[in-house]
């Protein structure tokens, strides 16, 4: 997939890749089939062959048994991965499933802190991977209107990134356009079009 995915220009270069969590004993205890190095091996075969990838994952917090170790593991995998960015979830108990019956279930409090970890270190590396962005140019698919600024439109390039065009004329939904990054938000871009 990855070679394919380097070696055709109309595949984007974006690739969802989740990992849950850092720690090998969770992974483990969550009946995952793969270990914190072995899914490190995959982002180096994705960073060699796809310099330019941006690589989004999953990661829970809170799973039964998660010590402050296995924590900690996960914030070092992310802070090694430099995720473009991460959907992160708290465990939660559901019934019929193996992990409900583990009797070591993890403090609400303990989990709520955790994501408020996770999600502070996850957002820092996602403006710093944004505000890198800035004086790039990018060819950019034209997918709608702004959500905050009605009146520009909005697309993506092709690693999935959010860019606002600063108004323009002459351009439609399902344009191809060349973007001039000239300012950063956390999660998305703003964009001159260059004629």
């Amino acid at each position: 997939v990855v070679r394919t995915i380097a070696s055709q220009d109309k595949l984007c270069h974006s690739i969802h890749l989740p990992i849950q969590s850092g720690s090998d004993r969770v992974l483990q205890r969550m009946n995952r089939r793969y270990t914190a190095e072995h899914y490190l091996g995959l982002i180096d075969l994705i960073r060699r062959f796809i310099a330019d990838c941006a690589i989004t994952t999953d990661l829970m917090v809170g799973f039964p048994g998660e010590s402050d170790i296995d924590f900690e593991e996960t914030l070092a995998l992310v802070r090694r991965v430099r995720f473009d960015n991460a959907f992160t979830f708290v465990y939660s108990v559901r019934n019929g499933t193996k992990a409900a019956g583990f009797a070591d279930q993890i403090e609400e409090s303990v989990k709520k802190e955790r994501i408020i970890r996770l999600v502070k270190l996850q957002n820092q590396i996602t403006a710093e991977i944004s505000r890198a962005q800035i004086g790039k140019t990018f060819e950019v698919l034209i997918d709608g209107h702004d959500n905050k600024f009605p009146e520009r439109l909005s697309g993506r390039t092709d690693c999935g990134r959010q860019v606002s065009l600063l108004p323009a004329e002459n351009l439609s939904v399902g344009d191809f356009v060349k973007v001039h990054i000239v300012k950063a938000n956390a999660s998305s871009l703003t964009g001159e079009t260059i004629h």
